[in-house]
């Protein structure tokens, strides 16, 4: 989504929007330093902790960047239809490995790597919710 769409949807539900995180390019301070994400900060676009105002233009283009949820809302939101993301170390120190699951229809949590979650993954891994 444009930037200016963003700011639109923030003027309207501010609350459901403080927050977040953004990526996206040109993002820049008054410094003309380049930035790759932004913040959502008492109605404004800022950078890093929300203490400079992010200055973008017509073009900058933004993701929204899924935060980390629960386990527990990450399968509410599944069980809804959305997908949703789990996150885990991998076998070398420093990697991880992402596991996508998407509705089957069956509730059966499938990742796209067919994974089986042992609990301890399930319950330390780190969840997020894609859409």
């Amino acid at each position: 989504m444009y930037a200016s769409e963003l700011m639109e949807k923030v003027i309207k539900e501010p609350e459901k929007y403080e927050g977040k995180r953004y990526k996206g390019y040109p993002i820049k301070d008054a410094d003309g330093n380049n930035y790759e994400e932004l913040i959502v900060k008492n109605g404004n676009l800022c950078i890093d902790d929300g203490d400079d105002w992010a200055y973008i233009n017509s073009h900058t283009q933004l993701e929204e960047i899924p935060q980390p949820v629960t386990w527990q809302e990450a399968l509410e939101a599944f069980a809804k239809g959305k997908r949703i993301k789990l996150v885990i170390p991998g076998l070398i120190q420093g990697e991880t490995v992402e596991h996508i699951f998407k509705d089957t229809k069956t509730f059966m949590l499938q990742s796209d790597k067919r994974y089986i979650l042992t609990a301890d993954t399930f319950l330390n891994g780190t969840w997020y919710i894609l859409d």
